[in-house]
């Protein structure tokens, strides 16, 4: 596990100024049978399309725009945003969004997360006590509104964000959740800052 550049601002904010050293573990992630890959890894490999893992200390984050899966439905990136510390990645137009990844960062300002990273590959020994809380939301039908789950730890995830520019902040993600749906997301985002 590499930890990452989070650290303590003010009182037990995540992402922030004060540095965590790059640190290697000899703990990683278990694969669900024991070892062998998963169906949807060894699709990956075959296509080269992120999907769900079991353990991403070695994924590498597509370098385009981030796609996945919530509740089991196909997720493709149509917008981001960024505000008051909340990172939102959306499908759809409408008020309530189809699909989204929602990520609380616990930060008062875009300036503490340009050039961040943050790295949980073991859920169970994150780098930083207190890690971003994530939401998921999707509509059962067109009509309904949206259902949500969200954890507050036991996932596993890359973020990295880099140097805002024109009000957008540009990053990337691997997102891998542990509800029975399997969602994660992965790829690259600019997140209109608000």
């Amino acid at each position: 596990m590499r930890a990452g550049r989070f650290g303590a601002v003010g009182a037990m904010m995540v992402m922030g100024i004060t540095t965590i050293s790059s640190t290697c573990f000899a703990g990683q992630a278990a694969k669900p049978d024991g070892g062998t890959p998963t169906q949807t890894e060894s699709a990956a490999k075959k296509d080269d399309a992120p999907v769900w893992l079991a353990d991403i200390s070695k994924a590498k984050v597509p370098q385009k725009p981030a796609v996945g899966r919530i509740h089991g439905e196909p997720f493709t990136i149509e917008r981001a945003e960024l505000q008051g510390g909340t990172l939102s990645l959306r499908q759809g137009h409408e008020f309530f969004a189809d699909l989204e990844f929602k990520l609380f960062l616990f930060v008062d300002s875009y300036t503490k997360l340009e050039n961040q990273f943050l790295d949980i590959f073991d859920e169970e020994n994150p780098p930083t006590k207190t890690v971003p809380h994530v939401y998921i939301s999707w509509k059962p039908d067109a009509k309904s509104l949206p259902k949500t789950k969200s954890w507050t730890g036991d996932y596993l995830i890359h973020l990295k964000f880099g140097q805002m520019k024109n009000h957008r902040l540009p990053g990337e993600i691997y997102l891998c959740l542990p509800d029975m749906k399997q969602s994660f997301v992965a790829g690259t985002f600019d997140a209109i800052v608000k």
